[in-house]
């Protein structure tokens, strides 16, 4: 069974923006959680550090604080007040215990978010995700108004925003693919799990549509996926249940080329994937409807 696992995908998110823990506790969580993010610093809560703190602010480019205030309520407010008075759009997460939080309440609407005293990696991950998730919703929206003021809706976003506006969609769906595929490889075989990959590869083509240049991919990943989707397990012979094989190879395939495309900024010809994809599919096709390959294997071959 795949579960939900919102802090799974920070690493996809965090690449870009740092990261400061305001705190005289050391929180190894912190460094473990932090790992994806350009930088991840600590200082302490003391009136030097306070002092210095704008001069931090700006030297590191920071855009999300932990703000510890379990031990000094009042200096931690201090901190909190200066990083509003130097930028509001500074997100501040703050971790509050359980004893302090009477004392809180009128504050508690103005973080961005809070943890208790006691947290563990997962609430710490989740909770920078879900601002992260905002970051990129923000900028996301952003470029298409940019797209829509520009007065026309033929205009369409260059190759090098396209892959900036739906790398993290793309990660996701590739980070999901790579569980779901784990699975069917490991014998995990259903009509569930199949869906699951069908949504998976509806959403591919949704994403490729968006673009023209990569465009031409997408009626073959909604033309697999809508196979798959219909597919009927009864009229599946035993000996044609390698093909699900193929299809293995086939999400490897396309995962590679994902990451290629939107994490290294690789783009190959869609000529050549096209003709690689279609010429794959019609192979797992021919492997699950016929009974005897060899008669067509002249014609055809998954490579």
């Amino acid at each position: 069974m795949i579960t939900k696992n919102h802090s799974h995908y920070l690493k996809f998110l965090a690449q870009g923006y740092n990261t400061l823990l305001i705190s005289s506790s050391y929180y190894n969580l912190y460094d473990e959680a932090t790992e994806f993010f350009d930088a991840s610093i600590q200082r302490n809560m003391s009136n030097e550090e306070l002092d210095n703190l704008t001069l931090s602010l700006i030297n590191n480019h920071i855009d999300i604080v932990v703000l510890d205030f379990t031990i000094d309520e009042e200096l931690a407010l201090k901190f909190y007040e200066k990083i509003r008075e130097y930028e509001t759009r500074i997100v501040v997460i703050a971790i509050l215990s359980y004893a302090n939080i009477k004392s809180m309440c009128k504050l508690i609407d103005k973080f961005d978010s809070i943890l208790f005293e006691g947290f563990d990696i997962y609430q710490l991950k989740d909770k920078l995700f879900t601002q992260l998730s905002l970051f990129y919703t923000i900028k996301s929206v952003g470029r298409r108004d940019v797209k829509i003021d520009s007065g026309s809706s033929e205009i369409e976003l260059s190759l090098e925003e396209f892959f900036d506006m739906y790398e993290g969609s793309s990660l996701f769906i590739v980070d999901e693919l790579m569980a779901l595929n784990k699975s069917l490889k490991s014998g995990d075989l259903n009509p569930q799990l199949i869906e699951k990959i069908s949504q998976k590869l509806l959403e591919i083509s949704d994403t490729f549509s968006k673009n023209s240049e990569i465009s031409d991919l997408s009626p073959i990943f909604k033309d697999f996926s809508e196979y798959l989707k219909d597919l009927d397990f009864a009229t599946i012979k035993p000996e044609s249940l390698y093909a699900f094989d193929y299809i293995c190879a086939i999400i490897d395939d396309t995962n590679a080329y994902i990451m290629d495309m939107f994490v290294d900024r690789v783009f190959k010809d869609t000529y050549i994937v096209k003709h690689s994809l279609e010429n794959n599919i019609a192979f797992v096709k021919k492997s699950l409807e016929s009974t005897d390959m060899n008669e067509d294997e002249d014609d055809l071959e998954f490579f």
